[in-house]
């Protein structure tokens, strides 16, 4: 005797507002459509344009519906996957629900993730890999580093430009990987033309002074 499939998500009625063909869809930029037939394990549901994956589906396999694991609740509450439901049909990416453990209630609506809280876990993680390769680099960490700033008063070493209004480069000797100072972009690459070579800075010092007609 065959066991009974899954049994069919109530029918919304923004299905009825999605192309009706994943070609259709892809032609006009719609992320969903919707052929009102069942998919292979009985789901009658939206599908992905790009790649024509039922969204029940891929919500059970890859638990995309799973609420933000802060929030105590291991599933997307039924009202709050019909917002994201009502928010795909309408081609957004996001939607207005239950505010999250800091109180932010804008969601994705693939995820249910917070938008704001996952932005700042994004930078969060951009910043320590920042970190992370200019202490792998140089050896700094962040507090010595803007130590470094403090002490030459948050200009470069060489010109005095202040790096609010210049990019501040970690000037360091490429022989000894030993670091030398912060430096603004236009110093630093001028010692790297010259190969860090004190003889070629001495020769043109020689050479501006010998040539220095407004004098």
């Amino acid at each position: 005797m065959l066991k009974p499939g899954p049994k069919p998500p109530a029918f919304h009625p923004e299905y009825s507002l999605l192309p009706e063909t994943g070609l259709r869809a892809n032609q006009i930029g719609a992320p969903l459509y919707y052929t009102g037939k069942p998919c292979v394990r009985g789901h009658i549901s939206p599908r992905y344009a790009s790649s024509s994956n039922c969204i029940e589906c891929i919500e059970q396999k890859r638990k995309v519906a799973g609420r933000n694991m802060r929030g105590g609740a291991k599933f997307r509450k039924q009202t709050e996957n019909d917002l994201a439901v009502q928010a795909l049909a309408k081609g957004e990416k996001t939607y207005t629900g239950k505010p999250c453990p800091v109180g932010h209630v804008e969601r994705r609506a693939t995820t249910g993730n917070c938008v704001e809280c996952e932005a700042a876990n994004a930078q969060k993680r951009k910043d320590n890999a920042k970190w992370k390769r200019i202490f792998d680099l140089y050896g700094l960490t962040k507090e010595a580093l803007e130590a470094m700033v403090l002490a030459q008063n948050n200009q470069c070493c060489i010109c005095m430009a202040t790096f609010l209004e210049v990019n501040m480069h970690i000037d360091h000797c490429h022989s000894t990987n030993k670091v030398r100072a912060l430096l603004c972009s236009r110093c630093n690459q001028a010692i790297g033309l010259i190969d860090e070579s004190i003889e070629r800075a001495d020769k043109i010092k020689q050479y501006l002074r010998s040539h220095n007609h407004a004098a």
